[in-house]
């Protein structure tokens, strides 16, 4: 039978969750609608057409590995004679992930000079900033983006379509350590434009994108990075009209993407060094493209082939005319789907479409609501508490105490997440302008408690501490060893309770004999 002091600890605990659920949602609900119009220059293409670069997550010297830097270098000299509009880079540029490697200024300017000439827009990434401080970011901003983060946009015109691209940099004021950068936010004003097709570039894809306006998440086609995906064509939803899509890193993969306008209408395929390259203009996939127009022929790009082949519905097709790298073949009245394949003495390339059902969608983890994931997590810890308040009801108000130190101090108080009070935290957790302390801080804290009451239940104290060990290197790698009183009393706690029952049986048993 429960005793009823624990039933009230249990009361107040769970007033303490429903508390910092209420903390998560009023996060999740703040936004600001300030808009503003300002109307900036328009670059008329004279073709029907035009395509762009994207690349991401290149994490150059990664780890002091100079394989990234060869493979960039690889990129821009295979480019270089490509009749592209521009280049975006969406984030994770360099990589500062430890305490060993930080943000270095000289590293942006350098990469600004070699770029100098290619037409280059970049976009910073979780990976670009941490461990930085809010002026220094601004510093590295000015370098980039050669003046603000805010509002820069690419406004084009083709064939009387008006096409708006959104430069969108979603990383946090602040460069927290390792694992407190993985949600972005975006908080400026919102400048209205008018446009026929809207295009979104972001490292961070929208389930891990805070934008106080909601209007930054309406486009018709949002380009990302950030989740490193195995997929062919990366992670892709398509949800009320609105294409996603994530683009694989390029570190791992040597990969980067072709999105090209086509009298409105938008397609795209990644495609790899040294291979060719194809990307279809007309038609447009279902699933994998947008649609404007609707026309007789097909049209492709192709770059650094021998040989083509295109097959419609299985049937192979030869007649092709070209210009250039503008292709041409006139359509059969009925069909669905459609493949081009060009090779090279390095491999194949192919981009296919299915102007009737689409091609399938890998949707994981684009489709995850990481955003009301913490509240799974608190409901869990409240689990346990119920757990161990059946099977520990003697030790229940230790757990008591450290659920109100871990509730309070940080996170809803004295908001350690603040650099004045980090030390106060099991997990250093970062700035309270990112969502990421909702995740790490409750699930540290829980996956403590957890072990805790594993030590408690089976008496085997060494097991918090071997879990304690390992937690501290660990965190010795992206933070250097900082003192979490808690987590550490708790630590030496049971070390020296451990010892002293050791000695007290010891001699215990020395009486005895």
């Amino acid at each position: 039978m429960v005793k009823h002091k624990n039933k009230i600890l249990f009361f107040i605990v769970v007033i303490i969750q429903a508390l910092y659920i209420k903390k998560i949602i009023n996060y999740i609900k703040n936004h600001s609608e300030t808009e503003f119009t300002k109307k900036i220059p328009v670059v008329n293409v004279k073709k029907d057409y035009f395509y762009f670069l994207q690349i991401t997550d290149t994490h150059l010297s990664r780890k002091f590995n100079k394989y990234q830097d060869k493979a960039f270098e690889e990129f821009l000299k295979e480019t270089e004679n490509m009749n592209y509009e521009f280049i975006i880079h969406t984030g994770d540029i360099f990589d500062s992930q430890d305490k060993f490697i930080g943000t270095r200024k000289e590293e942006y300017v350098n990469l600004v000079k070699l770029v100098k000439e290619r037409r280059f827009h970049f976009i910073r990434g979780n990976h670009d900033i941490f461990k930085t401080t809010k002026e220094f970011n601004q510093e590295i901003a000015k370098i980039l983006y050669n003046g603000s983060r805010e509002n820069r946009n690419i406004y084009l015109k083709v064939n009387d379509k008006l096409i708006l691209i959104r430069l969108l940099d979603g990383t946090p004021e602040y460069g927290t350590p390792k694992f407190y950068n993985f949600f972005g936010i975006i908080n400026e004003p919102f400048n209205k434009l008018n446009h026929d097709l809207c295009i979104n570039m972001c490292h961070y894809p929208t389930n891990v994108l805070k934008a106080t306006n909601h209007n930054f998440k309406k486009s018709d086609a949002w380009f990302c990075g950030h989740f490193h995906s195995f997929f062919k064509y990366g992670n892709i939803f398509k949800n009320k009209g609105q294409l996603e899509c994530v683009l694989r890193d390029f570190y791992s993969n040597s990969i980067f993407r072709i999105i090209a306008i086509y009298k409105g209408n938008l397609t795209f395929n990644d495609v790899y060094l040294k291979k060719p390259k194809v990307v279809i203009l007309n038609p447009v996939d279902k699933n994998l493209g947008i649609e404007k127009i609707n026309e007789k022929d097909l049209k492709f790009l192709a770059f650094g082939y021998k040989n083509i082949r295109i097959f419609i519905d299985d049937k192979e097709f030869f007649n092709y005319r070209v210009e250039n790298e503008l292709h041409t073949l006139k359509l059969p009245t009925k069909f669905s789907k459609i493949s081009v394949e060009a090779e090279n003495e390095y491999g194949q390339c192919k981009h296919e479409i299915n102007v009737k059902t689409g091609l399938k969608l890998n949707s994981f983890p684009l489709a995850i609501p990481f955003f009301n994931v913490p509240y799974v997590f608190v409901g869990g810890y409240l689990v346990l508490l119920l757990l161990i308040l059946h099977f520990l009801e003697k030790n229940f108000f230790v757990f008591v105490i450290r659920n109100i130190y871990n509730a309070y101090l940080p996170t809803m108080f004295v908001k350690a997440h603040d650099n004045n009070f980090i030390a106060f935290t099991a997990t250093k957790a970062g700035m309270s302008t990112t969502f990421d302390v909702f995740y790490f801080h409750t699930f540290v804290n829980a996956a403590y408690d957890f072990i805790l009451a594993i030590s408690f239940y089976y008496h085997l104290p060494i097991i918090f501490c071997i879990f304690h060990i390992f937690q501290l290197l660990f965190f010795y790698k992206y933070y250097g060893y900082f003192f979490r009183p808690l987590e550490d009393f708790f630590f030496v706690f049971l070390i020296i309770s451990s010892f002293y029952k050791y000695f007290v049986k010891k001699q215990t048993k020395k009486v005895d004999d």
